[in-house]
């Protein structure tokens, strides 16, 4: 088809973007080109190309994305909470992202797909003091494959709103590599007490759903019981980007690590769990409120509305220094022959990362409701929107700016770790995404 485009416009709670896609292609797509373009407070460059003449289609693309935003810290100048000496600094940055992909996809059969690909990522900032310039971060790649088979039964029919009547397993295996070049971190960072500069890993992730038609006694004819099952293994300790994450995130979000359902952990705040192990079932009963609605409000049709409530449970587990250990610069290190780093198994030891001091957590947990909207724009774009409200039942803890107040504390929770003395409460969540997808 010739070169098409049309205008974006996209709001969030921090930030205004507007730009344009294009699309361009053969009459048969069977090449094709899609790009995006967006200005505001960040910026987006996307261009991405298909080529489906072959079995397998072959994408490449490339995408740029810069972000702007300000955050402050504490310093105490005596280090004792008791005193009235904290002064609070704001400091203004810039972060950019540059990423490059060559991937591979095979539709096996209705219900299975296959993929490979290779990808490769480079981080930098910049903040007040930098200038112009941008500092590289870190540079990473990655090898890797995936499985998606999800056979359907006779009981589907509601489309992505609503699937039912089948099930999902999905795996998948990656071996990437990380690279500190930071020059003012002299190309290495410590985590969980181990000195990182270049490492590679490995890293499984797999997950089982299941989607079971449950009427409830005939009250709800399109009613809906979804089970989720989710894991993850990271071979080594690793830096904390490179760690699965978890916590509420809006469904639009490209962010690193992001993990699960659009469900899954929304009572606690976005990339607030994090963890190299990582074990996680979540329960949604969905039902419809209103189906084959038919609404036409300007260039938005909308088809049904659905209600689904849910839960989940689990925990991101790390590593943890024990035994003997001293401050190196603002990290916490093992005693050589005294201390040690050690892995934490699920379950026998509480997730020390995610816990305050004195309330160990084993197991996090949370519940909430979603409204789901199932619309389109225009006669072809979908148009989903959503209401979502969740509770997360446990505090948490971790690195940086733990509660979401923009200013990060640079008092240690206690001696041993160099993690944020911060504490998010337990608190009610609520997300809304208007076009967004769920």
């Amino acid at each position: 088809m010739p070169l098409s485009g049309w205008p974006v416009l996209r709001t969030t709670d921090k930030n205004v973007e507007v730009g344009a896609s294009v699309f361009f292609g053969d009459v048969v797509e069977k090449h094709y080109l899609e790009g995006e373009f967006t200005v505001g407070k960040d910026n987006l460059v996307s261009l991405s190309y298909w080529n489906q003449q072959f079995w397998p289609s072959l994408n490449l693309g490339y995408m740029r994305y810069s972000y702007k935003g300000h955050y402050g810290y504490g310093e105490d100048a005596d280090g004792l909470a008791a005193t009235d000496d904290l002064t609070v600094v704001d400091l203004k940055f810039e972060q950019v992202s540059d990423d490059v992909w060559a991937y591979a996809s095979y539709v096996a059969s209705d219900a299975l797909w296959l993929g490979m690909g290779v990808d490769g990522s480079r981080y930098a900032f910049r903040d007040n003091g930098d200038g112009a310039k941008f500092v590289p971060f870190t540079v990473h790649a990655g090898v890797g494959a995936y499985i998606d088979w999800t056979p359907w039964g006779g009981a589907s029919g509601d489309q992505w709103i609503n699937p039912r009547g089948g099930r999902r397993i999905y795996l998948d295996y990656n071996h990437r590599w990380t690279s500190i070049v930071d020059p003012e971190l002299a190309g290495a960072v410590y985590d969980d007490g181990q000195r990182m500069d270049t490492y590679g890993y490995h890293q499984i992730t797999g997950s089982y759903t299941e989607y079971v038609p449950l009427t409830l006694w005939g009250l709800w004819d399109h009613g809906t019981l979804q089970l989720d099952v989710e894991g993850g293994w990271i071979n080594r300790n690793v830096m904390g980007w490179d760690e699965f994450m978890a916590g509420g995130r809006h469904p639009y979000h490209w962010g690193n690590g992001t993990i699960g359902n659009n469900v899954q952990f929304s009572g606690y705040e976005g990339y607030s769990l994090t963890g190299e192990t990582m074990l996680i079932a979540n329960a949604a009963y969905r039902f419809p409120l209103s189906r084959n609605m038919n609404w036409k409000t300007g260039p938005v049709y909308t088809e049904s509305m659905y209600l689904q409530l849910f839960g989940s449970m689990g925990n991101l587990w790390s590593y943890r220094v024990e035994g003997d250990s001293h401050v190196e610069g603002y990290s916490v290190v093992p005693d050589a022959g005294s201390g040690r780093i050690r892995r934490e198994v699920p379950f026998k030891d509480y997730a020390s990362k995610n816990s305050p001091v004195g309330e160990p957590h084993y197991v996090l947990s949370d519940i909430g409701a979603e409204l789901r909207i199932r619309s389109l724009i225009w006669n072809d774009f979908d148009w989903d929107s959503f209401l979502r409200v969740a509770y997360g039942f446990q505090r948490t803890a971790g690195y940086g700016d733990v509660n979401a107040d923009m200013i990060q504390s640079s008092v240690a929770r206690d001696a041993a770790t160099e993690l944020s003395g911060e504490v998010e409460p337990a608190t009610l969540r609520v997300y809304l995404g208007i076009g967004t997808g769920w």
